[in-house]
């Protein structure tokens, strides 16, 4: 498996020799001597970290092997690798051994799903949106910042109760990407606890798009030009919440920043009960959108529309509902032009060269 590692690495240089990126390696094995020691694992990463930080002064990642039995020395050291901002890779030899032993193609797969995986750890991007002149410009001079807001109930601890009697608290996660300007490199992300069950949340919405905006400002000496918002898992009676206190909330972090950056706000739904079928009585093709006839749009949004963003194998494809909620971008970026860049955003998932149901989330 190093052997194809260290092959996927010298292709990687070869294909970025001419994109101004360089790509270095310095294999180095750091001995797991302790087994199940955490203390010896760290002061084994802590010496190799100091030597390679000297001789590379350069961003640094790692990969771990593990054989499947040190969860505590897994946990130990990526709590290590967080706080010395070291990047992680992790495969558990055990599960992929009988498939490497075999041969074929799939050692040189293994190694570029794991190359892969350091490579947008680092920052890089995979994929890229293509070009909409409504859009963007051809030298990339607009930029647009899409953000994904979601949150997860851990429905496995509802039974939990803490020291004062709390229930089990809720994630409240934003993912954030430029795709143009940085060529899809600025990637970012927050995460926040709610009270159980809690859904919405103007306080950590605010808090996230002020932080995002500060970051990607810090990078590229530059505000968006418009910011793309998608939210999911907010149901039909919310929506009046969601427009009084997150879309106000994500308004004010913009206004206080830089008034001139403008914002399309968007519910996705993803628990439809609608099908949707060709003439023949199959699956629509990928990038299917419907604006009209079986769309339900709510009475608080500016317009709605039903996509099927990608194909399935075999069974019936689930569409997803977009409902636009807010919208002050600039006239000549039409609905349609939002429908195609929330379908281009569906193919950026760095581990699937195809499309996935739902972009950012």
């Amino acid at each position: 498996m190093a052997k194809n590692f260290e092959e996927m690495v010298r292709d990687k240089q070869r294909q970025r020799k001419n994109q101004n990126i360089t790509i270095k390696i310095q294999a180095q094995s750091v001995p797991a001597a302790g087994g199940t020691n955490s203390k010896l694992w760290l002061e084994n990463l802590e010496r190799w970290s100091k030597s390679a930080r000297t001789n590379m002064n350069k961003k640094l990642a790692c990969l771990i092997v593990r054989h499947g039995e040190e969860e505590e020395v897994y946990a130990d050291v990526c709590r290590w690798c967080l706080e010395n901002n070291v990047v992680e890779q992790v495969v558990v030899a055990s599960k992929h051994a009988p498939r490497v032993q075999k041969g074929g193609s799939y050692p040189k797969v293994l190694a570029s799903n794991l190359f892969v995986g350091l490579q947008v750890k680092m920052g890089a991007s995979l994929w890229k949106i293509g070009y909409n002149a409504n859009i963007f410009d051809k030298d990339n001079s607009r930029v647009v910042m899409m953000i994904g807001c979601d949150v997860y109930h851990d429905i496995s601890h509802k039974s939990y109760r803490g020291p004062n009697g709390e229930s089990w608290p809720s994630t409240m996660a934003f993912t954030c990407e430029v795709p143009n300007k940085l060529n899809g490199a600025f990637f970012a992300a927050r995460q926040y606890l709610l009270p159980s069950r809690q859904e919405i949340s103007a306080k950590f919405t605010h808090e996230a798009v002020t932080s995002l905006l500060k970051q990607f400002h810090s990078l590229a000496k530059i505000f968006p030009m418009a910011i793309i918002y998608y939210r999911d898992g907010v149901g039909d009676q919310s929506y009046d919440e969601v427009k009084g206190n997150e879309i106000e909330a994500v308004k004010k972090a913009i206004i206080d920043l830089n008034p001139n950056t403008r914002l399309a706000y968007m519910i996705v739904q993803k628990r439809l009960g609608t099908r949707m079928f060709t003439n023949r009585g199959l699956n629509p093709p990928p990038g299917t959108i419907v604006t009209g006839g079986i769309t339900r749009p709510h009475s608080s949004c500016l317009t709605d529309f039903i996509m099927q963003p990608c194909d399935l194998g075999q069974g019936t494809a689930r569409p997803v509902h977009y409902d636009l909620l807010f919208n002050n971008l600039p006239p000549v970026i039409t609905a349609r032009d939002l429908q195609e860049l929330t379908y281009q955003a569906c193919h950026m998932y760095p581990n699937y060269p195809g499309t996935v149901k739902v972009s950012f989330l």
